[in-house]
């Protein structure tokens, strides 16, 4: 496939909503406390979603791309 394809099939990101173009987190633990505080210190610069345990983890890596996971953060 040519690079032009493949080019041609992403939008610019310039065009995308603000919220689409924030880079997608996940974190991972079974504390409240800790995916609460977290989310509030990620919150400005990323799109949070949170899970408290491994399955319900697995079942959001299967709606998307993330940019980043954390587990068990503290």
């Amino acid at each position: 496939m040519k690079p032009s394809a493949v080019k041609a099939r992403v939008p610019e990101e310039r065009n995308l909503p603000a919220e689409e173009r924030r880079p997608r987190v996940l974190l991972v633990d079974d504390d409240e406390r800790n995916l609460l505080a977290l989310s509030e210190i990620l919150d400005p610069i990323a799109t949070i979603v949170t899970a408290n345990n491994g399955k319900t983890a697995l079942r959001e890596l299967l709606k998307g791309d993330f940019a980043v996971i954390l587990l068990d953060v503290f």
